[in-house]
This record gives structure tokens, sequence and C-alpha cells, in this order.
């Protein structure tokens, strides 16, 4: 056997499910997946693409993408990074209903909300400053359940929410989106990669694995702040 059959063998091929949010998808694991098809050509990527929460067993799912505290102890995981939020609105927005100077200010403004899937409850507005902590659940004028359509209902200029702060970044340089806030940050929002413990030693996993990590160690709010 010659060595270009023998690395054809060795490289990692046949189908890979991988689930990820809508968001972090289109912007950053879609426009990067053509060096990734490059390296492993025989990888046949399922990809779904979905803010819903997943039971990786049960729907035969290799790894997912996920944001925020590790809920479920029984997958292994790796991190790949801490994303940082902005609380933003569009600017037509301001012209039309002014600036809040408190986040308590939120409460009397209209909210942008992002609701769980599975409990239907709007998530809290959260910041901090030092060691100061406040959550806010004012009531949201317009909700949904999808990262895309979070960003794009902000845009629109339909009222104040908090997103990913990378993919409001050259909005905000032109002007178009507006940082709300800045004394007052929200958490920054870890991501990870999770695959079940009886897939740890697959090689299509490990190569995906080491692969995401690379591609969104660019995002990491601990290295390269969207806003400095």
């Amino acid at each position: 056997m010659d060595a270009a059959a023998r690395q054809t063998r060795a490289r990692p091929g046949g189908r890979l499910r991988v689930d990820i949010g809508s968001i972090l998808a289109n912007q950053i694991l879609l426009p990067a997946l053509p060096q990734f098809q490059a390296a492993y050509p025989d990888i046949e990527l399922r990809l779904g693409v979905s803010d819903r929460p997943t039971d990786l067993v049960s729907e035969g799912i290799d790894c997912v993408v996920r944001g925020g505290p590790l809920a479920d102890t029984t997958l292994i995981g790796r991190k790949l990074c801490d994303m940082e939020f902005i609380t933003c609105c569009h600017a037509s927005y301001l012209a039309q209903y002014g600036r809040p100077a408190h986040p308590r200010d939120l409460e009397t403004h209209r909210i942008i909300g992002y609701f769980s899937s599975l409990s239907g409850k709007v998530f809290p507005l959260r910041f901090q400053r030092g060691d100061e902590t406040l959550e806010i659940d004012a009531a949201a004028a317009v909700a949904v359940n999808e990262s895309t359509a979070h960003l794009t209902a902000l845009a629109a200029g339909l009222g104040i929410g908090q997103t990913f702060a990378w993919f409001v970044r050259e909005a905000v340089a032109r002007g178009d989106m507006v940082q709300l806030l800045p004394d007052w940050q929200p958490p920054r929002h870890p991501l990870h990669v999770l695959y079940p413990p009886n897939r740890h030693l697959n090689a299509k996993v490990r190569v995906f694995v080491d692969w995401a990590v690379e591609v969104f160690a660019a995002l990491d709010a601990r290295v390269s702040p969207a806003f400095r």
C-alpha cells in the first residue's frame, strides 16, 4: 500500500452530526467551514442549526456547541471561549425614546427579550459593576427564542436588549447601533463544545472539537474584547 492510500485510510471520515445555535452557525461556523472541509474532505457534516435544547444521545448528535453555565454533567465539555455581551439598541430607538442612565430605567423602556424554549420564561437582563450585580425583569415588548431573530429585532429599532458584542461591533463603529450603560456590563457568556462520554475517542469528534477551539478563539473576550 502506498503512502497516499495509507493517509486516506487514516483520515477521519463518515457522517458527523453537530448542533449549534443559529447566530453562531451563521456568523462564525459556516463562514469558516471551508477550512474544515479542506482538511477533512471525507467527513460528511450534518449541522443542526437551532437554539433549542437537545438530547445528544436520543437524537444521535455527536457534539453540540452550547452557551451558558454547564447544566448536564453527564457530557464531556471543552471550553471554546468567553463571549462578551453588550446592552444596545439601534440609533433610531434612542432618537424616539431617549437613553437610559441606569439599568433600572429599562423598566420603562421597550425591551427585546429572549425566552426559554423549554419554560417560555423571558430571561432577565443582567448587569454587573464591580462587586454590584443587578437583574432587571422588565416586560418585553417583543421576545424571541432564536438568536439571529433577536439580533434582527434589535437592528430594526424595536427596542433595547443584550446580545453578543462581537456581532454588533461593526454596527456600533458605524453609529447604526449604540452601546448603552457601558459602566454596567452584562456577565460574559461561556461557550463549550460538549459530547457524550462514549464518543470521546471518536476521531471525527476529536478533529472537529480541535478545529472549533481554534475558530472560536478569535471571539474570546479574555483575549480580544469587542470593545476596548
